[in-house]
């Protein structure tokens, strides 16, 4: 029997996958061409006359996806087409009418709701606002940034930890029901809770595939589950080893094996990986066979040997940053694409410096600039005040050095807006605090030297002085080091004077932040960043013992990230790690990685 054209290209396990009539867990290794998969399942069960429902993680992934499939399938097979989000999908469920275009149409044609009045979404400002004053409100002692996470967490189905904790959820609820908004947890709770009670129907969709299906949590699963007890033929696709979201409540192994076991599916492992050569995958399944609960799976090149892997210590951050760079450079200019990964933003810091420094293009995928911190501002602000005095800089250059917002208009108004020195007296019986003055003289006094040392030609200098004294004022160890980051940043070429400098830096800053698949120059992100990304040259920087694990997860969890990571590379992968004081991360080693030391000529 010919096979059709969007079935030819598959492998033998991927046309199983593919091909298969009910409900089936699909275990797909890092760069088994899944989506191309889906892809053809869903054109299969198209053609054979099905609805079919297609869920993903993200609002790109479900347009691609759903493009794949347009491009194979008649005009007359979209009505039983519906692919989104699990947010999106919510939406659709319960005001079914919002669909207007003919995709889906028949899907949502007979979809049953108990929802009336339209749903307002709360936006990030709006719950972020609500969420820090019920966690003040409540007591929680919590960083801002996990806020948000510990009241979804509470959402989601988990235990509160404290009353405290409780408390701030349930004032959180309320903040954002005053303004009659919901937020995005709400979307999935309102319509499991209306699943469940039987006030909504499933959609009426013969098969639903589900991509990313490690990544589920218990509420989505709650929702899948619904319709694979409607009599919906369920389609889970996902690796376990690739479960890197636990923060965000993700089930992982959990979810493979719950399924399996309540849908009763066949098993299907693709397990030939068409992304990385086999150097790069025998270290990769080295470092994952050590973790505990999961499906035993082997990866298997498709492109067989011709990769390269090495390992390197060096001394000190800065000379790992500087080796980064100059591959970074050599890579790109023979045309090959280039990223660097670490297990968090601020360690992209000292590799953004010496990108900067060398002239290697580079975008940062996610987080902030080296060049968007409050201390690269202050540094610039300081700079441009050489070029004449500009209000709006010096107040906050003056501002980030400890001037508080009272003095510092109590002091213009007495100067009448200029720098001026001015002598002890002048302050007395002003209300200024003796700090606040004293860091206004200091600056007043030493601009001016700093301006006659960039009008002759003396820039190094100037910038010199400027980190000097921006240090000493530093509120943390941290921001002192992200000072001295900034001073080699700012240090002018030969003949380049300050305020170019940093005029090019701020257009730099810009464009530091850009579409990473658009944009040609090396990639800087994170490793959660770099999933369902791939590079042919990847460098796995900041590999320490304390990094990387990060001492507040679990350990499966950070050697899954870790493997993701590696497992970028198509062709070439290095790993390296800081040697003063530090240990190697625990992975090199469950890896079989030997570290070389590393030196910067």
């Amino acid at each position: 029997m010919t096979k059709p054209d969007y079935l030819k290209a598959l492998s033998s396990t991927q046309y199983e996958a593919a091909t298969a009539p009910g409900n089936c867990l699909v275990v797909a290794c890092p760069g088994a061409g899944k989506t191309g998969m889906l892809a053809a399942r869903a054109t299969h069960l198209l053609t054979l006359g099905k609805s079919v429902t297609a869920v993903t993680f993200t609002k790109d992934g479900a347009i691609e996806l759903r493009d794949r499939i347009l491009a194979k399938i008649p005009e007359s097979a979209r009505p039983r087409l519906l692919t989104g989000t699990f947010h999106s999908l919510c939406l659709f469920m319960a005001f079914p009418s919002m669909k207007r275009l003919s995709i889906g149409a028949e899907i949502l044609r007979q979809q049953r709701s108990p929802f009336r009045e339209k749903w307002s979404i709360a936006m990030d400002g709006e719950r972020f606002t609500c969420a820090l004053a019920a966690a003040e409100e409540a007591g929680l002692d919590a960083k801002q940034e996990d806020v948000i996470r510990i009241i979804e967490s509470i959402k989601s189905g988990e235990s509160a930890k404290s009353q405290a904790e409780a408390q701030a959820a349930a004032l959180y609820d309320r903040a954002i029901a005053r303004q009659g908004k919901i937020d995005f947890q709400d979307m999935i709770n309102n319509v499991v809770r209306a699943l469940a009670d039987g006030s909504m129907s499933t959609l009426r969709t013969n098969h639903l595939l589900v991509d990313e299906f490690q990544d589920t949590d218990e509420k989505q699963y709650a929702w899948i589950h619904a319709h694979l007890k409607a009599g919906t033929f369920v389609t889970a696709v996902g690796d376990d080893d690739q479960s890197i979201y636990q923060f965000r409540r993700a089930m992982g192994y959990k979810a493979m094996v719950s399924f399996a076991e309540d849908s009763g599916s066949e098993m299907v492992k693709l397990e030939d990986n068409y992304r990385s050569h086999a150097e790069i995958l025998a270290p990769a399944q080295r470092l994952i066979d050590q973790s505990r609960n999961r499906m035993p799976k082997t990866l298997k090149s498709f492109k067989g040997r011709g990769g390269s892997v090495e390992s390197w210590a060096f001394t000190t951050r800065e000379d790992e940053a500087q080796a980064i760079a100059i591959a970074a450079k050599e890579h790109l200019e023979a045309g090959k694409s280039f990223a660097v990964l670490t297990r968090n933003n601020l360690r992209l810091n000292a590799v953004e410096a010496a990108m900067v420094i060398k002239g290697v293009p580079y975008t940062r995928a996610e987080g902030g600039s080296l060049l968007k911190t409050p201390e690269a501002a202050a540094m610039m602000d300081a700079v441009d005040c050489l070029n004449g005095d500009d209000l709006e800089a010096r107040n906050h250059v003056l501002l980030w050095a400890g001037i508080g917002g009272g003095n510092l208009e109590i002091m213009n108004r007495m100067f009448g807006g200029s720098l001026v020195e001015g002598g002890v007296d002048d302050f007395k019986n002003q209300g200024v605090s003796d700090e606040s003055a004293a860091i206004w003289r200091s600056y007043a006094r030493l601009t001016k030297q700093w301006s006659r040392l960039e009008s002759n030609g003396l820039s190094a200098l100037a910038l010199q002085g400027i980190g000097t004294w921006l240090r000493d004022r530093a509120k943390s160890v941290f921001s002192k080091k992200t000072l001295e980051l900034c001073e080699s940043v700012l240090e002018p070429a030969e003949g380049e004077s300050l305020l170019a400098r940093v005029r090019s830096l701020r257009g730099a800053a810009k464009a530091a932040k850009q579409d990473v698949h658009a944009s040609k120059g090396a990639k800087l992100m994170t490793a959660h960043g770099s999933k369902g990304l791939e590079f042919d040259a990847v460098w796995l920087a900041g590999a320490e013992d304390g990094v990387w694990p990060d001492k507040k997860t679990a350990i499966d969890e950070e050697r899954r990230l870790f493997y993701v990571a590696m497992t970028r590379a198509r062709w070439w992968l290095t790993v390296s790690c800081e040697s003063n004081k530090v240990k190697p991360s625990p992975f090199v080693v469950e890896a079989g990685l030997d570290l070389k030391s590393g030196s910067i000529s």
